[in-house]
């Protein structure tokens, strides 16, 4: 069973704050294809404040989950504004990149 680490980033940092009831699980993948582009890079993106405008709670790849923000924090992930996707869901993104790691997670999930 993998472990998960904690890289958490200050609530204030692009969500809408603390009172997420967890009534549902959001699944992107990055669309990052840049070699190295795995947990460990997307949880530094978010600690060192993301440009994208977007936060999640967990980013996977094939030998890492780590988390970023507490499962109670509404994090901007789902496009929906103030929507329960936001406001109510937790974000966990699958790495993709130039090394495979989408087919290898994407063979492990079947």
């Amino acid at each position: 069973m993998v472990s998960i680490k904690k890289q958490l980033v200050a609530v204030r940092s692009l969500t809408s704050g603390v009172g997420n009831p967890c009534n549902y699980i959001t699944i992107h993948e990055t669309a990052n294809t840049v070699k190295g582009a795995n947990a460990q890079s997307h949880a530094n993106l978010q600690s060192k404040g993301n440009s994208r405008l977007a936060s999640w709670h967990y980013q996977v790849d094939d030998k890492e989950i780590i988390q970023s923000f507490l499962d109670n924090v509404q994090c901007w992930h789902a496009g929906d504004g103030q929507g329960k996707g936001n406001m109510e869901s937790i974000a966990i993104e699958i790495c993709v990149n130039s090394e495979g790691i989408w087919n290898r997670l994407r063979l492990k999930s079947v």
